[in-house]
């Protein structure tokens, strides 16, 4: 059977007033970013507006990206994504940075990853997108039922938006009333909030109503029995429109003063409209209701049944075709019947979807509903759906198969359980759930008393983000570095953990040592990679205490890195700007008055930031920049790289690294002269140190105030500013510091 295509309205009835609205916003698209939401209960009309909406940007030669978020598909990680960009990907693909287009393609399952790409790089690869769309001309994203857009993309869409400044990019957004505070996406906390309006959706008129009823049904409608169906409905169209169909399913309208013989409840209405239809075209809907992506051919795999099933339902005006897919003409429906499944027929259907659906993680969120004893070849399933979904990039779905295939993994097994909880935690670190992870990793402490896996959850709790203090996190670092003697790459790690945790402690004799034992455990086993690694990290600790040769370590690092990469079958990952060789270096020959040669450095480092989009990264080599440019005496120059890292840390929320840029404002200030304002700055960043912990940071802040009190000749305010601390190394080797 071939099901007739969805058509579109030949008349939109009793909304002048709303489609006026529209046209004025989408003939203002092609000046700079706007945004409109459609907000309104559900069958007042919104989708027909958003699909006026797309039809008017079409006419005006604007590319249109469209998607609609459906209950079924909140777990369905970058289902969203894929519409937006779907027909528009050989377009787009080439005009992406390498890293960028590579993280597309592998979470769209256009290829297989290299490596995963991470939440940040699909997100700048979705902002690249959209940029580039909107050189040629005016973009429109139109999203209807965004309450149910998928977290991912709804989280990736939210980080590009939140960056538009002069693109020429508009959003349309139709969502439930009384949503809003749940969404990812307010388009009214974006930079052009001010050129964001709402459509509220109101009742239609009697007028209007009449005229609706009229020309979508056949019924032979008096006024009366108009006037009972607006009271019925409230003048909500889709209400109205279901009360008339059901009147006329009877032939016999109702008598004056005789109530309506319907129920007057719209979720009721639709029970009673759905309990019409055979039995097989219930059960034909019953299992589209479940599909993330409904199809003819899943459904009838499911029930055994034929495309024929379904015709009913199509004729109730229950489900339509659109784009080679059966979806239901509202969501509602689709709500009203996924209710009514009973629970073991559900689970009947589910069990049969699982090696019907052609994705993996779709089939593997139906084996997960239907398992509840502990079976290891269940649990092995669900674990290899959660590291797909964690090799495309979709953490918040991969932490929640591995979280299932956890729970059904027997419970002798403990070091399956162990490995598994590790999973999840690293893919619930991947989502920023700090807490879950921990509290996973607590377990494997727990159940594992020995070896390598009690050892990484050990290494898990030891970064200074977890735990609780820097104390603790050495505490769990020394403890798993007893569990790892033997195993080389784990030792190097924990080592350098122990150094890193040491530095911010500014303990430099410690982070020393451990960097030096690290770098004795790496060379010995010939690993190139954890070798770069502890020559950086060594480096810097020397710099810091004014011993070794830190420059040849640098260089020596970047030579492995190269090496490594070139025998590498994936391309290597880019780290933190902080632990760089590269940057390290620049740093260095800043301090020995190279700038050329430090210049050419970052700017190779920020550009591979921007590629990745690494918002983290390219926030540390502003600052790295800014202070280059503020040796140099370029102050303006300094000044624009610090104003963009202050709103990289306002995008971000990075309140600690928000004090690091502080404190590079602060520097360029005193050098200025404007040694108030300076002084000042240097507090807020000392503020946000002392919170955090931060005694590097706080003893750089030091060394600006007392930089500034020596400028302004107040030498006894600036022996009070540094106090005991006048020697510490830190301040000898600081950038403000060493050049003053």
């Amino acid at each position: 059977m071939v099901l007739a295509q969805s058509t579109e309205d030949a008349e939109i009835v009793g909304r002048e007033e709303e489609l006026g609205a529209l046209a004025r916003f989408i003939d203002d698209i092609d000046r700079r970013p706007a945004g409109l939401v459609l907000e309104g209960e559900a069958g007042v009309g919104k989708t027909t507006l958003w699909r006026a909406a797309m039809r008017m940007a079409e006419k005006k030669g604007h590319r249109v990206l469209a998607t609609s978020g459906a209950p079924t598909e909140t777990t369905l990680a970058f289902a969203g994504l894929a519409d937006l960009l779907g027909t528009l990907l050989n377009d787009v693909l080439p005009q992406l940075p390498m890293p960028q287009r590579s993280a597309m393609e592998a979470t769209l399952l256009l290829s297989e990853p290299k490596r995963t790409p991470t939440p940040r790089l699909i997100s700048a690869a979705l902002l690249t997108a959209l940029r580039e769309l909107s050189t040629t001309g005016p973009v429109l994203v139109a999203i209807d039922d965004v309450q149910w857009l998928d977290t991912p993309t709804a989280n990736a869409l939210s980080f590009a938006i939140r960056r538009l400044r002069g693109d020429r990019v508009a959003l349309v957004f139709a969502m439930r009333s009384g949503e809003r505070a749940a969404l990812p996406l307010d388009l009214f906390r974006t930079p052009f909030a001010e050129r964001v309006s709402r459509i509220e959706l109101r009742p239609l008129s009697f007028g209007a109503l009449r005229r609706l009823l009229l020309t979508r049904t056949d019924l032979r409608l008096t006024r009366h029995l108009l006037r009972r169906i607006q009271e019925t409905s409230g003048g909500n169209p889709f209400f109205a429109l279901e009360l008339a169909r059901a009147l006329a399913r009877r032939n016999t309208p109702p008598e004056p003063g005789e109530p309506l013989p319907v129920p007057a409840d719209l979720r009721l209405l639709l029970s009673d409209s759905i309990a019409q239809l055979p039995p097989a075209t219930r059960d034909a809907i019953a299992v589209a209701a479940l599909l993330a992506r409904p199809s003819i051919e899943a459904i009838t795999s499911a029930t055994a049944g034929s495309a024929d099933d379904l015709r009913p339902a199509f004729d109730a005006n229950v489900i339509e075709v659109a784009e080679g897919a059966i979806r239901f003409v509202h969501p509602l429906i689709r709500s009203v019947v996924y209710a009514q499944i009973p629970a073991a027929d559900r689970a009947r259907w589910q069990r049969r979807l699982v090696d019907i659906v052609s994705d993996v993680e779709e089939g593997a969120h139906h084996l997960a509903l239907v398992s509840f004893v502990p079976d290891e070849a269940v649990a092995f399933r669900l674990e290899s759906a959660g590291d797909h979904a964690r090799r495309r990039g979709a953490p918040l779905a991969a932490a929640g198969l591995l979280e299932h295939a956890l729970r059904l993994t027997p419970e002798d097994q403990a070091n399956e359980r162990a490995r598994r909880s590790l999973a999840a935690a690293d893919a619930w670190l991947d989502c920023g759930d700090r807490r879950r992870a921990a509290a996973l990793c607590e377990d494997v402490r727990r159940t594992i008393p020995h070896g390598p896996l009690r050892a990484d959850a050990l290494q898990r709790l030891a970064d200074r983000d977890n735990a609780p203090t820097i104390a603790q996190a050495i505490a769990y670092a020394e403890e798993a570095l007893r569990e790892v003697a033997g195993d080389h790459r784990r030792e190097v790690d924990v080592l350098l953990r122990l150094a890193t945790l040491q530095h911010f402690r500014a303990r430099w004799q410690p982070a020393v040592d451990c960097a030096t034992k690290a770098l004795g455990v790496a060379e010995s086993a010939g690993d190139l990679d954890a070798t770069a690694s502890a020559l950086t990290a060594l480096g810097m600790y020397e710099t810091f205490l004014g011993v070794g040769d830190p420059a040849g370590h640098y260089r020596r690092a970047i030579e492995l890195e190269a090496q490594a990469a070139a025998h590498a079958a994936s391309p290597p990952t880019f780290s933190d700007p902080y632990w760089a060789p590269q940057t390290m270096l620049s740093d260095w020959q800043r301090k020995n008055g190279e700038l050329d040669e430090a210049r050419l450095l970052l700017d190779r480092q920020y550009q591979r930031a921007v590629e990745a989009g690494d918002e983290a990264s390219r926030l540390l080599l502003c600052v790295h920049l800014a202070e280059l440019e503020t040796t140099a005496g370029s102050f303006d120059l300094a000044q624009r790289w610090n104003d963009e890292a202050l709103v990289l840390a306002d995008e971000t929320e990075a309140a600690r690294r928000r004090g690091v840029v502080l404190s590079s404002i602060a520097a360029l200030d005193a050098y200025r002269g404007n040694l108030q304002d300076a002084g000042e700055v240097a507090q807020q960043a000392k503020t946000i140190a002392d919170a955090f912990g931060d005694e590097l940071l706080v003893a750089k802040t030091r060394a600006i105030k007392c930089f500034a009190e020596l400028s302004a000749e107040r030498y006894d305010s600036a022996l009070t500013e540094l106090g005991p601390s006048i020697e510490h190394p830190v301040l000898s080797v600081l950038p403000i510091a060493g050049d003053g």
